[in-house]
């Protein structure tokens, strides 16, 4: 697994790993949690990512965007190239 703190004050940890559930409900390898390690369902990733998230980093431009890459080549229904931009609300850049 990595982890990433959100960058918003919020204290929420973005998580990534080879999952697909969490606390019994569906997670394509990519959540974010509140501190109490509840889902924020605010960032939805739908069906989320085809293949492996390897890595997540943090945009630097102040956005709250996420990068991601890893061995994946779908992100929900969009063809990418094993990296993604996703806004803070979980959707693609």
């Amino acid at each position: 697994l990595r982890l990433v703190l959100a960058t918003d004050g919020s204290a929420d940890v973005f998580v990534c790993g080879n999952f697909t559930t969490y606390q019994g409900r569906p997670a394509h390898q990519l959540l974010r949690l509140h501190a109490n390690g509840s889902v924020n369902e605010t960032f939805a990733t739908g069906t989320g990512f085809y293949g492996a998230v390897e890595n997540i980093t943090l945009a630097t431009d102040g956005s709250g965007d996420l990068f991601v890459v890893g061995a994946f080549t779908r992100y929900q229904t969009t063809t990418v190239g094993h990296i993604a931009r996703l806004n803070p609300d979980g959707s693609l850049d």
